[in-house]
């Protein structure tokens, strides 16, 4: 029982608290509410930091989107609902990117993440889960919204056409080599010389890239990255990102190609 001695509005205040206290207002008031963060930060085994929504649901982007647009409409609203939100977008502390907004044209307001638009995905049923990055829907691929806090071990390049390049988290470019068998590397000695392996102490996927990249142990104990089965290299005449002098070359007895996603 809130005392008759407080002044008015401690009452109101104590009255608003035990009210709260037995469910019958919300704790939180909408001024609250409205400072709160967007989105959240979430650690993940494989991408290190993702973003999610307010109850925990991670949040992807779309490679058929452009900045600051939506191309996500009817039906594909159903699998992956826009991240909408009716307030400015409030950035947790810490956050490395951008977060914003873009007008639908319905009318409402979806979040964006370096201009990306946000989705969830509906198959995600609890906090956490990734289920969806990779998938081909809808017409195109869906990455999580990685914070990019943690550089990926592999990632895409940004998709020209149908397809998108794989490279390291410095943008060179990676390749496969037909010389090789599924899981295992035939590349050593002067071959390694020629063609890097990938190798990494712990593999950080890039976003979109869950489904298709692995590790095996090669002889000397190092963990090589794998694409679809594949051992993944780098070319020593690639100087810089972008380079891609490694293509269709035939050497060590095989032809090496450069290492290419499907994204729509």
């Amino acid at each position: 029982m809130v005392p008759n001695r407080l002044p008015h509005r401690a009452r109101a205040l104590a009255f608003s608290l035990v009210a709260a206290a037995l469910g019958l207002l919300p704790l939180v008031g909408p001024s609250l509410a409205q400072n709160s963060p967007s989105v959240g930060v979430m650690d993940n085994e494989k991408f290190g930091q993702i973003l999610v929504d307010r109850n925990g649901m991670t949040l992807y982007t779309w490679v058929m989107d452009e900045p600051g647009v939506s191309a996500c409409y009817g039906s594909c609203t159903t699998t992956w609902p826009p991240a909408l939100v009716d307030d400015p977008a409030v950035a947790p502390p810490g956050l490395p990117g951008r977060l914003g907004t873009t007008l639908r044209t319905d009318g409402t307001t979806q979040l964006t993440y370096n201009d990306w638009p946000l989705y969830r995905y509906s198959r995600d049923v609890a906090s956490g889960e990734i289920t969806g990055d990779g998938s081909l829907s809808s017409g195109g691929l869906w990455p999580v919204a990685a914070t990019g806090a943690v550089p990926p071990t592999v990632k895409m390049a940004a998709p020209n056409g149908d397809m998108a390049v794989l490279t390291d988290a410095t943008g060179m470019t990676l390749y496969t080599w037909a010389g090789d068998e599924p899981g295992l590397s035939a590349c050593t000695d002067a071959c390694m010389t020629a063609w890097p392996p990938v190798v990494t102490d712990k593999l950080v996927f890039g976003p979109g890239l869950s489904r298709v990249l692995d590790t095996i142990t090669r002889d000397d104990g190092s963990m090589q990255v794998t694409y679809k089965g594949m051992p993944l290299y780098h070319f020593v005449r690639d100087a810089a990102p972008g380079d891609m002098n490694g293509e269709g070359v035939n050497g060590f007895g095989a032809v090496w190609s450069i290492a290419t996603l499907e994204v729509s």
